[in-house]
């Protein structure tokens, strides 16, 4: 626990000990400065690694990072005006979710979205741009308790190709008891193109959302007309939309 202030970079120069920067519990290491630079020397989320367990930035600019940077966390960015996070070469930003007060831009950065038990899940007003269109943009993994979660006002700048994505998202514990559900609305592109999404372990991504949101959960038997089976706890009429996703405990039979 506590806090760690930081008013300009951050470099871990020694590798002898891999976890030498390994904060626990509700540690938070804030960025004070403007325009920071992080530099790990062992970057990773798993034991022999180091990484933050919560970490904010408070100043404006552009934050870099010069290797791969992992919070088992909470970013946070204070800043109303727009800010950046930038890399030379790709590098990943893995954190637990992302509370912003304005926008910001990824730049040449992935950023991954990992809360293996559950937790906050989003991410608002936020641009990618500058990374190759073989990289996976965005990836999340989350058990999907809490949600569904609603992603808003994303714009993705690269148009991916080949093994690239816009996102990927995997329920991190299966589709039962809740399937991780993301709606994603006013983002660019406007609806999300099927090929260029991954989809992993029952998770659902809407984009852009339908209305009103029945999602088949399949959780307790195959009866269209149960409403247990239905994400809304209801079952649609014959007006209604409903997502029918590819893996669920049990298909649906009318």
């Amino acid at each position: 626990a506590g806090i760690l202030s930081i008013g300009g970079d951050l470099i871990q120069v020694g590798t002898g000990s891999r976890d030498s920067f390994h904060p626990s519990l509700n540690h938070t290491t804030i960025f004070t400065g403007t325009s920071p630079t992080i530099t790990f020397g062992t970057p990773g989320d798993v034991p022999g690694s180091s990484r933050f367990q919560g970490f904010s930035w408070t100043g404006t600019g552009t934050l870099t990072l010069a290797r791969d940077v992992y919070s088992h966390g909470i970013f946070t960015t204070t800043s109303t005006t727009p800010i950046t996070v930038s890399s030379a070469a790709g590098q990943l930003l893995q954190i637990g979710s992302h509370a912003a007060a304005g926008p910001i831009t990824f730049n040449n950065v992935r950023l991954a979205l990992n809360e293996p038990t559950g937790g906050p899940l989003a991410l608002n007003n936020a641009t990618f741009q500058g990374l190759a269109a073989t990289a996976i943009q965005l990836t999340v993994s989350h058990p999907g308790t809490g949600g569904p979660f609603t992603f808003n006002n994303l714009t993705f700048s690269v148009t991916p190709t080949g093994a690239g994505r816009y996102l990927s998202a995997t329920d991190a514990d299966g589709s039962t008891p809740t399937p991780l559900t993301i709606n994603i609305t006013n983002s660019n592109p406007a609806i999300g193109p099927a090929p260029l999404i991954t989809l992993l372990n029952g998770a659902v991504v809407n984009w852009p959302p339908v209305a009103p949101g029945f999602t088949w959960t399949g959780v307790t038997n195959g009866a269209w007309n149960t409403g247990s089976n239905w994400s809304t706890g209801t079952v649609p009429t014959a007006t209604d939309n409903a997502v029918i996703p590819a893996s669920t405990p049990n298909a649906p039979v009318i």
